[in-house]
């Protein structure tokens, strides 16, 4: 078995083994093709080694941190784009997330972004793949700005220093 796979009680077993019934009833051309025999005979039984086959798709949720400091990059590259008249300067430019290394925070920005058309991030593109880690210099970018308290709208002293703790290493 593997170790994230969850514990399911008897009627807990139950009651997804009958929802695949119900699908498999309402859906009789496709059940084969999203294996709801295999799946209810794998929750009948009890065959925890196989879960995988029903759970694969559900993944583990991102670490609270890592969400805040999305929302925090977010929200201070919206206020870049909202100071710069949506024209920010080459270096203060949002570049989304690597998918590489960054995965689950472009995941998760493109879930704030999609949600309700922007997710209240009116003025930054869409995050899609940066191609390179851009983690370490956005949050460079976003400890400057909670230790100079700057507040939504920048002044260009205050872009100036945001492009000082991007560029730093």
């Amino acid at each position: 078995m593997t170790d994230n796979a969850p514990k399911l009680t008897p009627a807990e077993r139950l009651i997804l083994a009958n929802q695949y019934r119900t699908l498999s009833a309402l859906n009789k051309k496709d059940a084969d093709y999203y294996n709801y025999p295999s799946r209810i005979l794998i929750l009948e039984s009890g065959l925890e080694d196989h879960y995988h086959e029903i759970f694969g798709s559900i993944a583990e949720p991102p670490p609270s941190e890592m969400c805040a400091n999305v929302v925090d990059i977010l929200n201070l590259f919206d206020a870049i784009y909202e100071s710069t008249k949506c024209q920010p300067p080459e270096q203060l430019r949002f570049e989304g997330f690597d998918y590489n290394t960054e995965n689950e925070a472009l995941n998760y920005a493109q879930f704030l972004y999609d949600r309700n058309g922007g997710g209240g991030f009116r003025h930054i593109p869409r995050p899609e793949n940066s191609h390179s880690s851009v983690m370490p210099s956005y949050m460079r970018m976003v400890k400057r700005r909670k230790e100079k308290t700057m507040h939504f709208l920048f002044s260009q002293e205050h872009l100036d220093d945001l492009v000082n703790a991007r560029s730093m290493r």
